[in-house]
This record gives C-alpha cells, sequence and structure tokens, in this order.
C-alpha cells in the first residue's frame, strides 16, 4: 500500500477551430448572429485541472505519463474509482484503491495525469455548451497539453515540474473517440507514443445511445450545477446509469456513479463526427501502437446479433490501416460492462493494459 499524490493547476493558452454544428436558435440569445454552419475561430485562455500520481519511491519510475481522458456525464475522478472497495474481495490488498487506475499505474513505475476536459469536472470554466465547448476544442486543448508535457512549449517547465520521455494517451469512451480524432488531425506528431483507447469500438450501438434520457443540468440538480446553461446536460434517471454496467460487479455501484455524474454539452453531441472526419480511416498515416480494451458486456459497443465482442474489436482496426501487425492489440474483458473501470475485472484489466505497455513502450 502507498499514498498517492498529488493535485496539480493545469493553465493553457488555446487558440483552437471548432467546427460549428447549429440547427435553429443558438444559446444563448446575444450569439444569433451566429453562422449555422462552418468554423469559428476561438482564442481564449482555459484553466484545465487535473490530478498528477507520481509511483512511490521504492517503485522504479519509468520516465512515462499517462493522459487520461474521461468519458461523456464523468470527470477525471472516474480514474480514481471514487476512492471505493471491492465489496466482493473485502480482503483484498487493494482496499479502496481496487478500482483506481492511477494507483494500479503508479505501482507498475508509470505516472498519471487525469484531466478535466472544457466545461467539466472542478474547471472554472463553462464557455458557451453549443458553440464552444465541442469536440475540436477539447482536441485542440489536448494538442496543447501534450506539447507542454513532452517539453515543447514556454510553459513545459512550469506544468508538471518535469518532462517525461514517452507518454501515452489513455481514452474512455468519448475520451477514446477524441483521441483517435487528435490522432487522424496529427498522425505523424510526436505528441504521444501509444493509444489505449477504453471502451471502445468502431461499432456503436444506436438504440443505447439514444435510451438515456440528458435533461438541463441545472434543472436536474441545481445544487451541483447552479446557473450552468441549459446546453451543460446530464442523465435524468439512475436507472440510465445501468447502460454502462453489465455481467459482474457490485449493484451499488451504478447508484454511486448517477449520484456523482456530471455532463455533456449539446456541442459534443452535435459536432460529433467533425472531429472524427468520417469514414474507416480515421487514422490514415498514424502507426503508433494501439490497444483497444473493452468489456464483453459492453451494451454501447460490444453487443451485436452478427459478431462476438473479439470480433468487433478485431474489425475496429480498420479505423488504424497504417498500424502494422501486432502494433494493434485488443482485449475483451469478460463479464464486464462499459465502464470497465469500475467492475470486479478492474485489477486484472489494469494488470493486461500494463503489461502491455511494458511491451509496446517502455521495454519492461
Amino acid at each position: 500500500m502507498f499514498n498517492l499524490q498529488s493535485t496539480t493547476i493545469l493553465l493553457l493558452l488555446v487558440s483552437a477551430t471548432a467546427p460549428l454544428v447549429v440547427r435553429g436558435k443558438p444559446h444563448p440569445p446575444h450569439q444569433e448572429d451566429l453562422p449555422t454552419s462552418g468554423t469559428v475561430t476561438i482564442n481564449s485562455t482555459f484553466t484545465i485541472r487535473g490530478t498528477y500520481c507520481v509511483p512511490p519511491r521504492h517503485v522504479r519510475a519509468k520516465d512515462t505519463l499517462e493522459v487520461l481522458l474521461h468519458g461523456i456525464t464523468y470527470n477525471k475522478t472516474m480514474w480514481a474509482g471514487y476512492g471505493l472497495a471491492s465489496n466482493r474481495h473485502p480482503s483484498s490488498p487493494f482496499g479502496t484503491n481496487y478500482y483506481n487506475w492511477h494507483y494500479h499505474a503508479n505501482a507498475r513505475g508509470y505516472a498519471t495525469l487525469a484531466i478535466d476536459r472544457l466545461g467539466h469536472g472542478a474547471n472554472p470554466d463553462r464557455p458557451d455548451p453549443l458553440s464552444v465547448v465541442q469536440p475540436q476544442i477539447q482536441v485542440n486543448l489536448l494538442q496543447a497539453l501534450l506539447t507542454s508535457v513532452r517539453g515543447r512549449s514556454s510553459s513545459s517547465s512550469k506544468m508538471l515540474q518535469k518532462t517525461y520521455g514517452k507518454v501515452v494517451l489513455v481514452g474512455h469512451s468519448w475520451g477514446s473517440y477524441l483521441s483517435v480524432g487528435l490522432a487522424k488531425q496529427f498522425p505523424t506528431s510526436r505528441l504521444f507514443d501509444a493509444l489505449v483507447l477504453t471502451g471502445f469500438s468502431t461499432t456503436i450501438s444506436g438504440n443505447v445511445l439514444s435510451a438515456p434520457e440528458l435533461v438541463p443540468a441545472a434543472l436536474h440538480n441545481p445544487a451541483r450545477f447552479p446557473g450552468e446553461a441549459f446546453g451543460y446536460t446530464t442523465m435524468a434517471h439512475a436507472a440510465d446509469r445501468l447502460t454502462y454496467y453489465g455481467g459482474k460487479y457490485d449493484p451499488a455501484i451504478p447508484a454511486f456513479d448517477f449520484l456523482y455524474e456530471d455532463t455533456v454539452t449539446s456541442g459534443e453531441v452535435g459536432a460529433f463526427a467533425a472531429v472524427l472526419g468520417g469514414g474507416p480511416a480515421a487514422g490514415t498515416g498514424f502507426r503508433k501502437p494501439v490497444l483497444v480494451v473493452t468489456g464483453t458486456e459492453d451494451k454501447v459497443l460490444c453487443k451485436s446479433i452478427e459478431m462476438t465482442c473479439a470480433e468487433i474489436l478485431a474489425k475496429s482496426r480498420e479505423w488504424f490501416p497504417d498500424v502494422k501487425g501486432d502494433a494493434y492489440e485488443y482485449i475483451s474483458v469478460n463479464e464486464t460492462g462499459h465502464d470497465l473501470s469500475l467492475h470486479y475485472s478492474a485489477p486484472e484489466t489494469f494488470g493486461q493494459v500494463h503489461d502491455w505497455l511494458d511491451e509496446k513502450v517502455t521495454g519492461g
């Protein structure tokens, strides 16, 4: 057992071109002169907060940073597993770190940085949810952050007090798709050295995505989301959270998960396709190692009457046509749903991911 450390505030100056996908009257009213399609250039300073954790002193550090990117209706706290222990394994040596990605990564020598995406979590900024908080601005923010942690910007020495020789981009669900968007737009850059995509595939269940009822967060939970624009939405019903669970998990966790849910913006939903650019060749020119990790009971991304989960993940290679041989691999996690880090299989999954990183990125 060891204690995790610490939290840092990241300041990023970003100039981004974000695609507008607007239908009907823009929000808020003072932006009625915005076009209904096209692009708008955003030049602004945003505060992005993150949790930064480093290996304990008795573990050999690997000069490798994992940047963790959360999904929709979540924030950076998801990577810490809410501080929950496993009710099924009360004697587990992991204790309240059973579901904690940081803890398991640090124990293997990897540093971690989980960030709150713009407009979410502990970030103080709540820009317009339609015309600003779109996938493209998230991609550009991610590019700026990775440029800094790789030591290629003037703020590099201030952000984490050090730079890292290797960086792994780890996404979950929506965060995985944003990571693919970054890989598509900057396929040959040295922003990162490998991709780990959890809760991801190229086969998405449309019925599942349309099922949850999204409502303005400020109306649903005014104590947690006071004064937020109505374009910041969240799940209305605790039962909808069960969409993210399947197989074997603590039945108390979905309700806890719902209690601490975050938001998704109208712009993130409306402009999703634009950031990927469409078509199966989303990763053309990208040649870095890719690991896809998705649960066999993932109702969103690994269920089909035509294919098994393993076949779906194998097929997802189509988005990375230039990743050759075993540089593309996948893990279909048995008895596990979409939120794979909150299932009983979590410690085993964390171990498999870091075995792969040892082989493909750090050399052990």
